[in-house]
């Protein structure tokens, strides 16, 4: 009978959450989590032209099982046409690394929660002395 009861309960409860809008949550997947990369150069104006990667950090006492997470996972940020290059991703520890030719690259590590977008901003200084091997 006591186990009967356990199960109608549990039953109840697994309804409840599979309903939509159970508990106040919305139905269907969360959106991404956005980091937004812009580079500028030293007087600020934009550079479009660059290159932007995104490597999550895997850290194993975290949720986070090696299953579920590739040591390797790099992710290049594509440009948005106007400004900024973005990237949706999960939760978590990321390094950014951003380059463009003609200045000196940088990198940045960064934390992202759920649900709250990171802008970040680079400001690239301009490498007078890049090495453009000749072949005679």
């Amino acid at each position: 009978m006591r186990r009967m009861g356990m199960m109608t309960r549990a039953a109840v409860l697994i309804a409840a959450c599979a309903a939509p809008g159970a508990f106040g949550v919305a139905a269907g997947p969360a959106a991404g989590t956005e980091v937004r990369v812009r580079i500028q150069n030293p007087t600020g104006g934009t550079i479009t032209k660059a290159f932007v990667v995104i490597a999550h950090e895997w850290i194993e006492h975290e949720n986070e099982g090696a299953e579920e997470h590739q040591r390797d996972e790099m992710m290049k940020a594509p440009f948005d046409g106007t400004a900024d290059f973005v990237i949706s991703v999960k939760p978590g520890f990321y390094n950014v690394f951003v380059s463009a030719y003609g200045y000196d690259p940088k990198c940045m590590k960064i934390y992202v929660m759920d649900g709250h977008n990171r802008a970040l901003v680079f400001q690239l200084v301009e490498n007078n002395w890049i090495y453009t091997p000749m072949v005679e």
